[in-house]
């Protein structure tokens, strides 16, 4: 507990003296910090409860830390002096602030200056409210605008316009910065439309979102949003590439970007001709740590839009040709769900600092059906994504027992 609450990781030295060699072979001091940083970051903890202790050697405890993050701490020590630790495992759990909307609701108070969130329960295609918290207000949703990329890909595929096995190249004017792997492969390497949509939602690849685009048009995403409900849609256009918002929001001169911000869409749109003739400069992470921008150079929705699109688009995979889009959605989870209550979980989320969404499509297996969406938005600070992570599966829960 008390290097968990401590303002500085521990050296080699320190670690070596508390844990078991065969562990610290397993996993080396530095990987165990690295492990133990993220989870630190929701400091102070206080102890929780005790669930576990079958003997003087082991001990599973529960821990609380700041905006209802909670975890389950198992640590086994050895019998002999001086009980060195040769088993430790850190797991999230659900605090206790959050067993009732209206923790939630006090917890995503807590996480951002802006949230949103709707829960709803999908019959006949329509949605039935069973939790909102500003549910139509918009915001920047980050990544989570590659669902109306992904249903604008489905509507190509369903007019024969386009098909899952087309092959297309990879060019470098269309690379873009990661989350991603497809910026690393070389230009007029060729793959399959699928792959692209596979890659832009499994691992949010920005590179595949900007080629599908490119492939697609950059209207034809713009008609999805308004095909899909999303009732900020005129606010997205001209709908940016990742490329676009990321050279704008780091790279472009300061009078581009005022210039950009302040014009209409149709001057917006012959200003993207100059974004696009920018280089593209991506020093790391490091270089982008504080909101930028968030409320001109970004997508936009509200949770109401996303739940929209999550129905929009199960809707859509339900024709033969568009069948895809049901795997796809569901390769990347987002968060960990029993999978002894839910049969399915469409997931699409997006990130960036002052930024964070989640949009969830969920199946119960007694056959009841779910959307989950949240917007969190903050001008000034960072959100923090574990408090996050936590209050979303927390809502999820209360969904199993809706």
């Amino acid at each position: 507990m008390a290097q968990l609450n401590a303002d500085e990781s521990p050296t080699t030295a320190e670690i070596s003296a508390h844990f078991a060699p065969a562990f610290l072979k397993t996993v080396p001091p530095a990987r165990l910090v690295s492990t133990l940083e993220p989870i630190a970051s929701s400091r102070p903890f206080q102890y929780g409860r005790t669930v576990l202790a079958l003997t003087s050697e082991r001990l599973v405890a529960r821990v609380d830390g700041a905006n209802a993050v909670s975890f389950l701490i198992s640590i086994t020590v050895k019998h002999e002096t001086p009980h060195l630790i040769s088993s430790l495992l850190i797991r999230p759990t659900t605090s206790p602030k959050l067993a009732s909307w209206k923790g939630i609701d006090s917890v995503l108070a807590k996480l951002a200056d802006r949230p949103s969130m709707l829960a709803a329960e999908v019959r006949n295609g329509r949605l039935q409210t069973v939790h909102a918290l500003y549910p139509d207000r918009a915001g920047a949703i980050g990544s989570a605008f590659k669902l109306y990329v992904l249903g604008a890909l489905g509507e190509a595929i369903d007019a024969g316009k386009a098909s899952w096995s087309e092959e297309f190249a990879i060019r470098n004017s269309w690379k873009s910065i990661p989350s991603g792997e497809m910026q690393n492969e070389p230009a007029g390497k060729r793959f399959t439309l699928r792959r692209y949509a596979g890659q832009m939602i499994a691992i949010s690849d920005n590179t595949a979102a900007d080629h599908l685009i490119g492939r697609l048009g950059r209207g034809a995403v713009e008609k999805e949003l308004v095909r899909l409900g999303n009732h900020s849609a005129k606010r997205n256009v001209p709908l940016l590439t990742t490329r676009e918002m990321v050279v704008l929001k780091l790279n472009a001169p300061a009078s581009l970007r005022k210039k950009y911000t302040q014009a209409g869409s149709a001057e917006r749109q012959r200003l993207l001709a100059r974004v696009d003739a920018i280089p593209l400069a991506w020093k790391g992470a490091g270089v982008w740590t504080s909101p930028q921008a968030i409320d001109t150079i970004e997508w936009f929705a509200s949770p109401s839009d996303l739940n929209r699109a999550m129905v929009g688009l199960a809707r859509l995979s339900h024709t033969p040709r568009s069948a895809p889009i049901r795997s796809i959605l569901s390769k990347n989870p987002g968060v960990s769900v029993d999978t002894k209550v839910w049969r399915y979980v469409g997931y699409k989320g997006g990130s960036e600092p002052g930024v964070l969404s989640l949009a969830f499509y969920l199946e119960r297996r007694d056959g009841r059906v779910f959307v989950l969406s949240m917007v969190l938005n903050d001008y000034k600070h960072d959100i923090g994504e574990p408090s996050s992570i936590n209050t979303v599966t927390a809502a999820i829960g209360l969904l199993a027992r809706s």
